[in-house]
């Protein structure tokens, strides 16, 4: 019995632990550009021929990460190519990386929070050096984001980057 207590005293402790890293860290203002950034540098490094240029790069990256808000608002899929566009041009990889991942963050957050835009923008702005620490570290690091999710999520990805190149001067 006393086996019993010692495991569930363990499992709190990890949980609390694990809880104050994930706080102490930024939370989700480190959680999403690192993920971001994570995906983006597994199909740059991994899926080379997948892509054609650095605006399908980041539509690619951003949708394989957005995907549980894509379910609630497809609209979002719209969003993920425009902020693609407008971030593509940028030559810091990080810079690139960090600004898209903003705009995401201001859709997830939209979805998620009882904040309005403005608020939420500027909780985004105060918190840009932490989101572009995350997105500096991650290029950096070693790890990987699975490459069989990509595989699996890639076909989808590309028929909507297709659809909006293709529209993209039917929109007014």
């Amino acid at each position: 019995m006393n086996f019993i207590y010692l495991l569930l005293a363990l499992l709190a402790i990890f949980i609390i632990w694990k809880i104050f890293l994930f706080a102490f860290k930024g939370g989700n203002f480190h959680l999403i550009p690192r993920n971001i950034a994570r995906v983006y540098k597994t199909i740059k490094s991994e899926f080379t021929n997948k892509y054609d240029n650095d605006t399908e790069l980041l539509f690619i990256a951003g949708i394989i990460n957005a995907k549980m808000y894509i379910r609630k608002d497809d609209s979002l899929v719209e969003k993920i190519y425009l902020a693609a566009k407008s971030c593509s041009s940028l030559k810091d990889e990080t810079e690139k990386i960090s600004d898209f991942a903003q705009i995401l963050m201001q859709e997830y957050f939209l979805q998620d929070s009882k904040m309005n835009s403005s608020e939420i923008a500027i909780a985004i702005n105060e918190r840009k050096r932490k989101i572009d620490k995350s997105v500096s570290e991650e290029l950096k690091s070693k790890k990987y984001f699975p490459k069989n999710v990509i595989e699996k999520d890639m076909p989808i990805v590309k028929e909507y980057y297709s659809h909006f190149e293709e529209n993209k001067n039917k929109r007014v």
